[in-house]
């Protein structure tokens, strides 16, 4: 090993980076971000409510309003960790598609209520 192989050690050093540019996280805040119901098959937005079920627009894939929910609240708990689940927050992340009330008999029954202060929000059951 030379002078050489020892710059090229040091210089390869200097420019390695704990965090790979992919794993870096953009900043985003709950008010900004798009909210409604994303296809659970293509991604799309573009979904409309009929009775008992939300239907794409794009690719016709349909699914239960329940399921749809609960895949939303999967959403919104991965994006904000540090949020709390409550039907308001739920409502307005689901884009208003759904009653809150129908979303917060969604969270009781697969979710344990927890009370503070100031509101209820729901935790994931053990």
């Amino acid at each position: 090993i030379n002078d050489h192989h020892k710059k090229v050690a040091h210089k390869l050093i200097s420019l390695h980076n704990e965090k790979p540019h992919f794993m870096k996280i953009p900043v985003y805040s709950f008010e900004e971000i798009r909210k409604g119901f994303i296809c659970a098959f293509c991604s799309s937005m573009n979904i409309e409510r009929k009775r008992s079920v939300l239907q794409c627009k794009n690719c016709e894939n349909i699914e239960g309003i329940e399921l749809a929910i609960l895949r939303s609240v999967d959403e919104y708990t991965l994006l904000f960790p540090d949020r709390k689940i409550t039907t308001r927050d739920i409502f307005e992340w689901c884009a208003g598609v759904i009653s809150k009330n129908l979303i917060q008999r969604i969270l009781i029954k697969n979710f344990n209520i927890k009370e503070n202060a100031k509101a209820t929000y729901y935790e994931r059951k053990d």
